[in-house]
């Protein structure tokens, strides 16, 4: 049995809103930043990563993962801007697909959090999302 894969489809969900879209050009990714793109920070991109505490054990066939959402920006407010502009689109989700995976809903957990990176001083938004999908793809 093939189980869909949460974080791609919350990357597609955040790149097919508008409003996210315009404010980083499609610079939504997975897992950790492509080394293409290290020379051109910082600039608005958003960063999703899982970081565990999927919740209680469950025979339902959904996942309830917690993702880390990183907004950058090339100044601090800058990535505050970014931040309240991908807070908008994961508070709207509701049942949308991306990804061949069925996202239910998105709960931010923690944040924001402004801080820099530590290696490379770039400015961040930090906050953390429960984001609740279904384990079964969508073909």
């Amino acid at each position: 049995m093939t189980i869909a894969n949460p974080l791609a489809g919350l990357v597609a969900y955040l790149v097919g809103d508008t409003n996210v879209y315009t404010a980083t050009a499609g610079r939504v990714y997975g897992g950790e930043l492509p080394k293409s793109q290290a020379g051109e920070m910082p600039r608005a991109t958003v960063l999703c990563a899982l970081s565990g505490g999927g919740g209680p054990a469950s025979d339902a066939p959904e996942l309830r993962v917690t993702c880390d959402v990183s907004c950058y920006g090339a100044t601090p407010y800058a990535a505050l801007e970014l931040y309240l502009t991908v807070k908008a689109a994961l508070r709207a989700l509701a049942r949308d697909t991306g990804a061949s995976a069925l996202l239910h809903s998105a709960v931010e957990t923690a944040g924001p959090l402004e801080l820099r990176e530590p290696d490379v001083r770039w400015p961040v938004v930090w906050s953390s999302w429960r984001v609740i999908a279904s384990e079964r793809p969508v073909t």
